[in-house]
This record gives C-alpha cells, structure tokens and sequence, in this order.
C-alpha cells in the first residue's frame, strides 16, 4: 500500500504555505481538503497584507492559487476526514472514502465561526452569502465582521454592527470605512434576546449605556470569533502536528497563516536532511 512522506490536511493559507514549500523537496505528498481549495479565504471582501498585492479579493486570491497548483491535481484529494491515527512512526489519515498511509501529517483545518448556543433553534447564518432581506444586523466587533458587513453594503444592504467591544482589534484602515458605510456602529451593546418576529424577521432586544431597546431585522449575522475545527485524532505521536490557527491562538490573516505552512515545512525539511532522508 501506498505510503506518502507528507498529507496535509486542509487548503488554507497555512495548509498551501506547507504543501507548496514541501514539493521543494518531495513530490510523495497528498493534500486533503473537505469542501474547496483554499478554504474560508475565499469569502474574503479585501485583503491588504499580502506582499505584492496592494489589494486583493478572496475570490482572486484563491484564483491564482490555483493556477499555482496547476500540475498537481493528482496529489489533491477532496474528501472529509474523519479521523486520524498515530501508529508508531507513521499516521493513518482516515476519510469517508478510503485510508491513507503517511511519515507526517500536516493538521492544517482552520476554524469555524462560533455560533450561539442560546439561540440554536433560529438557525443563524455566519456566511454573508446566505443573508437575506435589506436590514441586517451583525453581531460581533473583529476584523471578520467589518468585512462581512463592507461585502453585504455592497450588494446593497443597510448593515448594523453590534459588538460587546470597542473594536480596538480592527485595523483603523477598515474601521474607518465600516463607520463610513454601515448605518449604525455601536460598541459596548449586550444582546439580551433574540426571537423571530415571523419568517422573515427577527426582533433583537439589547441593552447600551443602561438603557434597553428593541428592534427589527430582516437578517442577523453572526460573526463572534472561531473556535478550532481539528478531525479526531486518535493516539496522537509527533508525527502528527498542527499548523496555523488551529495550533492554539487564532490569527485571522492570510499573510500570518502562510508563513506558518513555510515555516513548519522548513524546519521539518532540516531534520529530515539531518537524518539522512532526502527524497526527490
């Protein structure tokens, strides 16, 4: 049976950072993603840290990492993982579909939005692309939400930010913009209720400067930061190791996530030449 010196597990920046620079050194690779190549990035509005890219869209960006990959597709699979095995010196990486046999196996899965487990029941969105109606409300105060919300003007919503925060973790550039845009930007706003009104709206009631009030919504989306989306991991040896935001602390940036795949494909890279095993 086939044995792959390195299968990463997820397409996102990190995953890419690691396949690309380990295809420096082996060709005896497999890249396992769920759903699309590239992962969330994809639903990105505007991404300005990128070196050489002044500005640049997910959709784009996930465009020329593909042509980028054009050549490879024999060592893409898109499958699901469910679970992955340590055994011995070597990791089993299982999926819906088949087993697969590895020296390493790169964990690079990203994350999930969290969601409210509170109001489960009304099924809230956390992708701007399934908001309907013209009168949203987005609950959260990061980066992400700025730019959900900035995408959701563009197709013509009227966009109102609630956050628990001041917003000091968004970059002043977006803020800037987000204040400009959106029809209404409240810091330090606890949500005490949500209910549905009918099928089409949504009653938020929600308390600021010690006063409540209550309003009406088409749409609400949630954006209220991540939580990790790792596959069991059964027996876990050093040949299993996480990479990029799943590791523990939670960088929302392309840039930071695709020099952790470089990064850890490096050093991986040294100690296999130290102990004597190049493959080419």
């Amino acid at each position: 049976m086939k044995k792959y010196d390195f299968i990463v597990v997820g397409s996102g920046c990190a995953g890419i950072g690691f396949f690309l620079q380990i295809l420096k050194e082996t060709k005896n690779i497999l890249l396992i993603e769920k759903e699309r190549i590239c992962g969330k990035i994809f639903q990105a509005r505007n991404i300005t840290n990128l070196l050489g890219f002044e500005s640049i869209d997910g959709e784009s960006l996930c465009k020329k990492v593909l042509s980028q990959l054009n050549g490879y597709e024999e060592k893409i699979v898109l499958q699901k993982v469910l679970d992955i095995e340590g055994k011995g010196d070597s990791v089993i990486v299982r999926t819906g579909k088949k087993e697969y046999f590895t020296d390493y196996c790169i964990v690079s899965t990203g994350t999930s939005e969290r969601k409210l487990k509170k109001y489960k029941d009304l099924d809230l969105k956390t992708e701007h692309k399934k908001i309907v109606g013209k009168k949203i409300c987005i609950i959260g105060g990061g980066e992400i939400s700025f730019d959900k919300g900035l995408s959701l003007v563009e197709t013509g919503k009227n966009v109102y930010l609630f956050s628990i925060g001041n917003f000091l973790k968004v970059n002043g550039e977006l803020f800037r913009e987000g204040k400009k845009k959106f029809k209404s930007i409240l810091p330090f706003t606890k949500i005490l209720n949500i209910k549905r009104k009918n099928k089409d709206s949504f009653i938020i009631s929600f308390s600021r400067d010690g006063k409540i009030y209550e309003e009406e919504f088409d749409d609400i989306l949630l954006s209220i930061g991540s939580i990790r989306e790792i596959p069991i991991i059964r027996k876990k040896n050093n040949r299993i190791i996480l990479c990029g935001s799943v590791k523990g602390k939670m960088y929302k940036q392309c840039s930071i996530a695709f020099a952790d795949g470089v990064k850890l494909a490096m050093k991986i890279l040294q100690k296999r030449r130290m102990n004597g095993n190049r493959s080419y």
